[in-house]
């Protein structure tokens, strides 16, 4: 019955941030939904690189001590992203003295993503302790409760359909989400610092261990940044906006996939693997690559179709004349998708080298792609973003063989 209820309530938050961005589309001006493309892909990316990746490794101690001792993790963990905070204020500060970003939009990114970042942290160690439901229910009141409350202001309020409305309807979300998880951990004696405190030499050394971790995760999350601000550069923000539609929709395929197929495919995965069951591991994926492939295809035309017909139907001409690039993500990201149980299963493996080998492959193809294409504006971004995810999603293939290779050498 949990299971159940924490799919509906992910499907719930999936479907909240559609409707938030429809609407957008719907009632705003093109050039409003790039503003917010380009918020949305900066503070995702900022989430990213102020946790450092370095919860792979505290959250691997957590689970280890359930609560006991795990007040002085969370202690741990406060310490590194206070002074990663301190540094993305810093760094906000430079750029807005050099005159490099309006001070308006340096604040913006800056509130919005600490709160963004601190729910996160929260979701994934009530992940890491089994308590998924109050994980889900932190991540709906992050992402979706928000999303339903602008959804109704848009309806029924027309004083209120601005982006400055959304940004602080977004703002309220992350920070109810954030004194939830507190309310809860308190209460749950998560705060209790039963261990003895973490050395400095302890969180160095896992920083340093999920170092080539993040290297790797920080290029592939940069490409849904790097992408819209490059295309603010080369394209109008009425184009952005046209773009921060399409790649959200096409990015709505992993979401899919992870509330439901991987989701029931990645604890099969990881066991095959810590056991070294290189037999069984490669059918898991075999299977699980199947399944991918069956559920993307029919998700991607599912979505391919909607939005044809939602953009002929209620949006202006210029969504309708740029609908080639949905499609062209959309292929993207389904190339993508079909390639994350080759990622788990290099995870599984704790081949974590040669998962970021793979992304910062993808982003390096990318680059390269788009300084080629960057003339075709769109277009262009549209078609690094597809090179770079396809050659990636060959490389986690190509990696994976080559590992299980050598690990069913070693068996023999």
């Amino acid at each position: 019955m949990k299971k159940i209820l924490n799919t509906l309530i992910r499907v719930g938050t999936l479907g909240s941030k559609f409707v938030v961005l429809f609407l957008l589309s719907f009632y705003l001006d093109p050039s409003d939904v790039g503003r917010y493309g380009i918020i949305t892909g900066t503070v995702a990316f900022l989430v990213l690189i102020l946790g450092i990746d370095f919860y792979t490794q505290a959250n691997r101690d957590a689970v280890s001590v359930r609560n006991n001792g795990i007040g002085s993790i969370l202690e741990a963990q406060a310490k590194v992203y206070l002074i990663s905070y301190g540094v993305m204020i810093l760094i906000g500060l430079v750029l807005t003295v050099v005159g490099f970003a309006q001070v308006s939009i340096i604040t913006t990114v800056i509130v919005l993503a600490i709160p963004e970042h601190l729910s996160q942290e929260y979701y994934r160690i009530f992940v890491a302790l089994n308590r998924q439901t109050i994980g889900t229910v932190t991540l709906f009141v992050r992402s979706g409760v928000w999303g339903v409350a602008v959804a109704c202001c848009f309806f029924f309020i027309p004083q209120s359909r601005s982006l400055e409305f959304v940004i602080v309807a977004w703002l309220i979300g992350s920070t109810l989400s954030v004194v939830l998880a507190s309310v809860y951990s308190a209460k749950a004696g998560f705060f209790r610092r039963d261990g003895m405190r973490k050395s400095s030499s302890w969180i160095w050394k896992r920083l340093q261990m999920g170092l080539v971790f993040f290297l790797g995760t920080s290029a592939l999350s940069a490409l849904t940044a790097v992408d819209r601000l490059v295309l603010n550069h080369l394209e109008d923000l009425s184009i952005v906006g046209v773009y921060t539609l399409y790649i959200s929709v096409s990015g709505g395929l992993r979401s899919v996939l992870d509330a439901g197929t991987l989701a029931y495919s990645l604890p099969k995965i990881l066991k095959a693997g810590q056991e070294s069951d290189v037999k069984s591991l490669r059918r898991e994926v075999s299977l699980t690559v199947r399944q991918v492939v069956i559920v993307v295809s029919l998700v991607a035309a599912t979505f391919a179709i909607c939005m044809f017909f939602f953009v002929r139907e209620f949006l202006p001409n210029i969504y309708k004349d740029n609908f080639t690039i949905l499609i062209i993500l959309l292929v993207a990201f389904s190339s993508f998708c079909i390639s994350m149980p080759a990622h788990q299963a290099l995870y599984a493996l704790r081949a974590d080298f040669q998962i970021s080998a793979s992304n910062l492959l993808t982003f390096f193809v990318f680059g390269l792609v788009l300084i080629w294409l960057a003339r075709f504006g769109a277009f262009g971004v549209a078609c690094a973003m597809l090179l770079g995810m396809v050659i990636g999603a060959v490389a986690r293939f190509c990696l994976l063989k080559k590992v299980m290779s050598v690990r069913l050498g070693r068996e023999n």
